[in-house]
């Protein structure tokens, strides 16, 4: 979302605040499972090479991914592809 794109939203920011992770066009990985029994297959590796693909030929030139504390295995997927740790998000839930 660009910050002309934000600006027409009908709701104003907080101060300092921002509705996007990343200025610029980015995608964001949200959701990639491969079932135990099919993984080291290259199966998701395929996902995630094809996702680039079609991203990079819409301009995007950065990815995002998010993953819990305890997806080990997928912080090592990823890592292996070339996605780098690059912070840690906070969050807190009211109930």
């Amino acid at each position: 979302m660009t910050s002309d794109e934000t600006d027409k939203l009908p709701h104003e920011k907080p101060p300092g605040s921002s509705l996007y992770e990343k200025n610029g066009i980015y995608g964001q990985i949200v959701a990639l499972v491969v079932e135990q029994e099919h993984q080291g297959q290259h199966i998701g590796s395929s996902f995630v090479a094809e996702g680039e693909r079609w991203l990079k030929t819409r301009g995007v030139q950065t990815i995002i991914v998010n993953s819990g504390t305890h997806r080990q295995a997928a912080h090592r997927f990823y890592e292996h592809l070339g996605y780098q740790v690059i912070g840690i998000r906070r969050v807190k839930t009211f109930e």
